[in-house]
């Protein structure tokens, strides 16, 4: 856990320096649309979860599991588990790099401006208002970013108890997702825009329920594989 959100913080400071704007939000809305952050991001969410489960998978933790409780209570545990690692690492990243922000403004004294992109769309109107609402807003959205790709991997570990194969799946799909979108112009597809920028600011909600649509089925989707592959694994349990 500690050496994914280092990894993610310094992907994040990485992308932004030297931090040229004393805009908190500027500074986050940049190092997801112009750095390398993005693609960092199914890397570094996907390692906790995965290391727990491939010794879980490999062990004798699944035997203990199922003697303490149920096939039941085990499927929704691992299942919380991978939601709340992922986002647990999303939350510490984007902390330290607002600290970081905060304590490192060369340029002038910190604040919680507009941000990079100008947001036309109505939903976001209020909030122009009130800067730190709109970072916090931010900061959650970046943190649900984080609860999908653990269920990927999790999808993975229904197939194979391979740890590395387990850590690449999520980022080789984030990037042919990303490919396939910018070759086919539908970027419905781009897990990207689940950081809401570009055009997903302008759609319904400020893009929003997208966001929640996008992480609900892909994790319901992954996870339900998972658990059809668990109870067939474990159906003599």
């Amino acid at each position: 856990m500690f050496i994914a959100i280092v990894g993610l913080y310094l992907s994040m400071v990485v992308s932004v320096w030297p931090f040229a704007n004393c805009d908190l939000l500027y500074n986050y809305q940049y190092t997801i649309s112009l750095g390398f952050t993005a693609f960092f991001i199914p890397v570094a969410s996907v390692l906790p979860f995965c290391n727990f489960q491939h010794l879980l998978t490999t062990g004798k933790s699944t035997q203990f599991c199922l003697i303490r409780s149920k096939k039941s209570s085990y499927v929704f545990s691992t299942c919380i588990s991978a939601v709340t690692s992922g986002m647990i690492v999303m939350v510490g990243a984007f902390v330290l790099f607002t600290i970081t922000c905060l304590a490192y403004s060369p340029s002038g004294t910190a604040y919680i401006g507009n941000g990079l992109f100008t947001y036309s769309n109505t939903f976001y109107a209020p909030l122009m208002r009130r800067p730190l609402a709109l970072y916090l807003l931010m900061g959650g959205i970046f943190a649900i970013n984080g609860a999908m790709w653990p269920m990927v991997s999790m999808l993975c570990f229904a197939f194979t108890s391979n740890l590395y194969l387990a850590i690449s799946v999520p980022f080789i799909t984030r990037t042919l997702m990303g490919y396939l979108t910018q070759l086919l112009g539908l970027y419905v597809l781009d897990p990207a825009q689940l950081l809401l920028k570009g055009v997903a600011m302008q759609w319904p909600g400020g893009g929003i329920p997208y966001l929640l649509l996008y992480t609900g089925v892909a994790a319901l989707l992954c996870g339900g594989v998972w658990t059809i592959g668990e109870y067939r694994r474990l159906r003599y349990g």
